[in-house]
């Protein structure tokens, strides 16, 4: 563990208990991984297909077979999976191992296509709303780096780390087990115009939650930088030993 800058297993003890209760890494490190997980939109594109065979047809002569209710929505799922692996590319490439950049990038693009999802027609622009369902997700790659980033925020305590990863991801589906019951019900779809609003929330929630745990970062950090030099000890008539 320490050859990768992690520290190794502690014991556990009541002055740990009390650290990781004090710390706002307890609540706000799993809130934002909670917070992204519940905001990914449920696959609204078969249920619009399938909407146009309804009777009375919502566009007479327009309908879809099963075969293409079922395919059409794939390109979906092919252009997530190559942006979210893009973004791990650069994220631990190019940028070095920065996770945040995606989470501000993602939560911006996603509100963005569920607000046109929420207020575009359903039946005018045929053609451009399904484009818009193909790219719905492309901003959706930001988990996998949401929990690296606590990894690395936490990899100074080994049982901390642990018990934020499991509690970030178990909490995540806990309220996901849950929050489809009142904002994505099938009776609502294809408007689903819940749970394209609860999207954008969710993003916006999601830009603040990063933005706070930025800045807690940037005050610990000032604060351990300030510690340091209080503790460098000073000859006098010399620079403070390691600052010379």
């Amino acid at each position: 563990m320490k050859a990768i800058g992690r520290a190794g297993k502690q014991p556990w003890t009541k002055a740990k208990v009390k650290s990781i209760l004090l710390s706002w890494h307890t609540y706000l490190l799993p809130l934002l991984y909670i917070v992204w997980n519940n905001g990914s939109p449920q696959a609204g594109m078969g249920y619009w297909l399938k909407s146009f065979n309804a009777k009375p047809a919502p566009v007479p002569g327009k309908h879809y077979t099963v075969p293409q209710i079922n395919n059409l929505p794939l390109p979906n799922t092919a252009i997530f999976i190559v942006m979210a692996l893009s973004w791990g590319w650069l994220s631990d490439g190019p940028l070095k191992g920065a996770r945040w950049p995606f989470i501000y990038a993602g939560a911006v693009i996603t509100m963005i296509f569920h607000i046109v999802l929420l207020k575009m027609p359903l039946y005018i622009d045929i053609t451009g709303r399904m484009i818009v369902y193909w790219f719905a997700n492309i901003g959706m790659g930001a988990g996998p780096l949401i929990l690296s980033w606590i990894n690395e925020i936490c990899s100074a305590d080994t049982e901390k780390r642990a018990l934020l990863v499991a509690m970030a991801n178990d909490l995540a589906y806990v309220v996901q087990a849950v929050a489809p019951n009142f904002v994505w019900k099938t009776t609502e779809f294809p408007a689903a115009q819940k749970g394209y609003t609860w999207v954008a929330v969710l993003q916006g929630l999601l830009i603040v939650v990063t933005a706070t745990i930025q800045l807690l970062l940037w005050r610990d950090r000032k604060k351990k930088e300030k510690q340091v030099e209080d503790d460098t000890p000073v000859v006098d008539g010399l620079e403070p030993i390691g600052q010379a």
